[in-house]
């Protein structure tokens, strides 16, 4: 009987949320101009995204391990190829060096818009993003048991995850109000979620 790998999700999800992307541009910018009464919304707004792709992700597998637990082990191995794949390319955006884009750069923030509208575009923003559907999709069945597969334990786990994306949001917005001189050169450290997460898929599956 498969058991519940609950410090390798921990650790996973730990690093996964660690790294950066577009909802942490998003909550910065807010952050820089406009400050909390706008970051807070933006931050409260992804995570109900978030927690949306949680709950789809939850009828997904219950549907498809109702219907045939085959499928839902082809499910997990597509899930373990595509976070070796993300890994992979993670490791090679590193080694490309591409150009930093500035958060000014990246996003246009209307500092007018009230606190729904700050909390409708986080939603919207988090929602609608497909990349994040699959991600979900992916990711949080490779920690739950087959024969736990159409249990709560999977809006748990995805809860969990939300919960700590979130405080990574914060985080980084207090972390951007302080000014650091100089640039911080490229280590070692900036392969570390890549070769993380291709680990994972390869451990998941086998």
């Amino acid at each position: 009987m498969e058991q519940l790998n609950l410090w390798l999700f921990l650790t996973t999800s730990l690093v996964i949320n660690a790294v950066p992307g577009p909802d942490v541009l998003y909550v910065i910018s807010n952050h820089k101009y406009k400050g909390w009464p706008a970051a807070l919304p933006s931050i409260a707004g992804l995570f109900a995204g978030y927690l949306f792709h949680v709950l789809i992700t939850y009828i997904g597998v219950s549907a498809i391990i109702a219907g045939n637990p085959i499928l839902f082990s082809a499910v997990k191995y597509l899930g373990s190829a595509y976070l070796i794949w993300m890994g992979v390319n993670i490791i090679i955006e590193v080694l490309k060096k591409h150009k930093k884009v500035t958060v000014d750069d990246e996003i246009d923030v209307d500092v007018n818009k009230s606190t729904v509208k700050y909390f409708s575009r986080g939603f919207i923003i988090s929602a609608l993003n497909p990349k994040v559907s699959i991600f979900f999709l992916s990711f949080l069945p490779q920690f739950i048991p087959k024969q736990e597969a159409d249990s709560y334990l999977i809006i748990i786990l995805g809860l969990i995850f939300c919960i700590g994306a979130t405080l990574f949001n914060l985080l980084y917005c207090m972390l951007s109000s302080i000014n650091y001189k100089g640039k911080v050169k490229y280590k070692i450290f900036d392969f570390l979620p890549g070769i993380i997460l291709a680990s994972v898929g390869v451990y998941t599956a086998f």
